[in-house]
């Protein structure tokens, strides 16, 4: 009789990359000192680490957070640090616990103009006469560090 043993092995590569899908940046209104989240969705078998970057702050910044299981809904919430027309942008890489790494599209917005602040108006004197001059005194700022030029109109009521 014959007399043989047969050994076999079979070796399973996991070279798929991870998926983002549902991209989305949302915020109350893009401007400076604003909030923004940034929203994606990772698929993928045995998920590791995703890493999100955004130029929001003027300089490219990444933070990193451990993440498992097939599928991740991502969300950074950032505050916009820049002023108005400069465009931010964000991507996300991620990888699995094989090593597969891929990273997202990156998505940009422009900031939009914030709106000058006067405050602090005092006239006097405080119950003028016709013959009065009126002086104006206030304070006025503009987070965007834009030029300003204030001025009044004076009606007779």
């Amino acid at each position: 009789g014959w007399d043989f043993e047969i050994s076999d092995s079979v070796t399973i590569l996991d070279n798929v990359l991870p998926l983002f899908s549902n991209a989305v940046n949302t915020s109350v209104d893009f401007k400076i000192n604003s909030n923004f989240t940034a929203n994606i969705t990772v698929d993928n078998e045995h998920l590791d680490t995703y890493n999100f970057s955004t130029n929001a702050s003027g300089g490219w910044v990444t933070v990193s957070r451990g993440i498992s299981g097939q599928q991740w809904n991502a969300s950074e919430n950032v505050t916009i640090d820049v002023v108005v027309d400069s465009e931010v942008c964000w991507f996300y890489w991620a990888n699995d616990t094989t090593g597969n790494s891929n990273q997202s599209d990156t998505y940009c917005f422009t900031v939009v103009n914030t709106v000058p602040v006067i405050s602090q108006i005092v006239i006097q004197p405080g119950a003028p006469n016709t013959t009065d001059d009126l002086n104006c005194t206030y304070s006025a700022s503009d987070d965007d560090s834009d030029d300003l030029f204030v001025s009044f109109d004076w009606y007779v009521d």
